[in-house]
């Protein structure tokens, strides 16, 4: 059983209302048993608090899935739920179920393809389905969305560790200008440099809404800190004990708002000290 946790603690000078703390906790167990039957299960627990204006959400997850392993390929069938709560912004509050199915390929130590297909269903507990004024009244029908998402990716480990993803979105709703497509492609690259690790990211984003929304832009992301689009980031760790590290960052980011269809761009940089147990 792997289980590992993340915290970080973000202050500002000059916006203290972005002040914010997050925190990330997963658990994975994997059993492989007679036949190269394999089970998987995962848990993961994720919390973001803007503490200075009250404001925050947390997502939890719980999947699990069986399958195939031999020493070269390894097939995943599952099931997932997740839990989002949003205690301020009760409209965003949903679960979402999924089946996917999983497969990774290794063809030496140093090299690996996977392909995942998954299919989801989300709900919204107190989000009505929003209709231009020249639609028919639905006051009451809560929004539903199904999204068919399909991911590509090749890895290589050696001296330096690098891949790339691709990723293909469908998203289908029964509310009004809520339904898109997406293509990604994200490229990554991390290597030793002397005692520092250098990481290198470069990921771009084609983004399409199934209905022309220009003059009618949806309230639909919470939190568009998550949501990006495009970015290039360069970061760097340096151990400097046994347990500590110096790390940094510097990125330019393309976000979609919390509105849709409308983006921002901005600079982020940061520099802190990571204590692993």
């Amino acid at each position: 059983m792997n289980i590992n946790l993340n915290s970080s603690l973000s202050c500002y000078n000059n916006y203290q209302t972005e002040n914010k703390t997050l925190h990330v906790l997963s658990l994975n167990h994997s059993f492989i048993g007679q036949r190269h039957i394999v089970i998987q299960s995962d848990l993961q627990v994720f919390n973001k608090q803007w503490y200075n204006n009250n404001h925050g959400y947390s997502n939890n997850l719980v999947s699990t899935s069986i399958g195939l392993s031999y020493p070269k390929i390894q097939t995943l069938l599952g099931v997932q739920y997740q839990f989002n709560n949003f205690k301020t912004l009760a409209e965003f509050t949903s679960d979402q179920s999924t089946v996917f199915w999983h497969l990774c390929h290794s063809s030496s130590a140093a090299k690996i393809t996977s392909l995942r297909l998954a299919w989801n269903y989300i709900r919204y507990a107190e989000r009505t389905v929003f209709q231009s004024a020249t639609s028919d009244s639905l006051d009451h029908v809560l929004q539903k969305d199904e999204c068919l998402f399909l991911q590509l990716g090749h890895e290589f480990r050696g001296k330096a560790i690098g891949g790339i993803s691709l990723r293909y979105l469908i998203v289908h709703s029964n509310s009004q200008f809520s339904s898109f497509q997406a293509a990604s492609i994200r490229l990554f690259n991390t290597q030793k440099i002397g005692q520092t690790y250098i990481q290198l990211i470069l990921e771009g984003q084609v983004k399409q809404y199934s209905e022309k929304n220009a003059q009618f832009f949806r309230f639909n992301n919470p939190d568009p800190e998550q949501n990006i689009q495009d970015q290039i980031l360069l970061g760097m760790e340096r151990p400097i004990g046994q347990h500590i590290a110096l790390q940094g960052k510097i990125a330019f980011i393309k976000n979609e708002t919390i509105y849709s269809n409308q983006y921002y761009l901005k600079w982020f940089v940061a520099a802190g000290i990571t204590y692993r147990l």
